[in-house]
């Protein structure tokens, strides 16, 4: 029987986001262990997209940031959030309360 731990190396990222903010991110290193990770377990349906950070949710981000009334005092949710890159900015620009959610627990441990 195969072990219930896989294990897949984590590294640090920094990303530069507008107005001097950055976030630090736990990211895989490599995103293809991630799906080797997932076939050795066999979840099926799973897949590594999130372990990546996406240009989409850095713009988002950097969007957030520049114009902060988008979002403060606001509650967000970030649906998909992966690394969370967008709902952490959300929380920077003032959200009163944000929520990351994702179908892989995995992207949740990395973006908290």
């Amino acid at each position: 029987r195969l072990s219930e731990h896989v294990p897949v190396e984590l590294t640090r990222r920094t990303v530069p986001l507008a107005r001097g903010a950055e976030l630090k991110l736990i990211l895989p290193k490599d995103p293809e262990a991630v799906e080797s990770m997932h076939e050795v377990l066999g979840e099926r349906g799973l897949d590594g997209v999130w372990s990546e950070e996406w240009p989409s949710a850095r713009g988002l981000a950097m969007q957030l940031l520049e114009e902060p009334e988008l979002v403060r005092g606001r509650r967000v949710c970030d649906l998909g959030c992966g690394l969370g890159v967008a709902g952490l900015a959300a929380g920077l620009a003032g959200a009163r309360e944000v929520v990351l959610y994702d179908r892989e627990p995995r992207a949740l441990w990395c973006a908290l």
